[in-house]
């Protein structure tokens, strides 16, 4: 009797099912001081000082006081103060870098802000972009547009003496302001 009751018990209790490890990795918060190397992985947020270096990583939140130096990377916001050379990268968030700014093959899906007196963009495709002004520069603010790079939205020269150098392959599909444009042959 007692037996078929443990049974019955036993046959007749719901059945719980066990849920699976959860495939997403837990958050990561970084905080690297002098040099942060990433590869292929996916952190939430990077706060670095020094040099962060990106090889194939994706950055929700990205803020550095130095140098980036990224390839392959997706990143979501981004925030420079110091110098930021990017290859083959996306980033889907509004990006301010204070500095000098070199792209090449990548893609700001958001407004872009630069506070600089050079930056160069080849093979870029660039939302929209203001150049903020640099109170202690007195010189011409300079960007360069080469090998096909597209600016979609408008370019802002806050400080009004500003100048787009763009090459035949490259274009700007909206005004200019603040400054001017100069076509390269080359």
């Amino acid at each position: 009797m007692i037996r078929r009751l443990f049974a019955y018990c036993l046959l007749s209790a719901p059945l719980f099912a066990v849920e699976a490890p959860s495939e997403k990795p837990p958050l990561r918060y970084e905080r690297p001081i002098g040099v942060g190397n990433y590869g292929i992985e996916t952190i939430e947020s990077v706060q670095g000082e020094g040099l962060v270096k990106l090889n194939g990583t994706s950055v929700n939140e990205l803020q550095v006081s130095g140098s980036l130096i990224s390839k392959d990377a997706k990143l979501g916001s981004l925030t420079i103060l110091g110098e930021a050379n990017l290859r083959d990268t996306t980033v889907t968030g509004d990006t301010t870098v204070t500095g000098m700014v070199r792209t090449h093959n990548s893609h700001f899906q958001k407004p872009l802000s630069v506070c600089t007196a050079k930056a160069t963009f080849t093979r870029t495709k660039v939302h929209s972009l203001t150049i903020l002004k640099e109170p202690s520069y007195k010189g011409k603010q300079i960007i360069e547009l080469k090998q096909g790079s597209v600016v979609h939205g408008p370019i802002h020269f806050e400080s009004g003496k500003g100048e787009v150098h763009i090459d035949a392959s490259s274009r700007i599909e909206d005004k200019v302001t603040g400054g001017k444009v100069i076509r390269r042959s080359s």
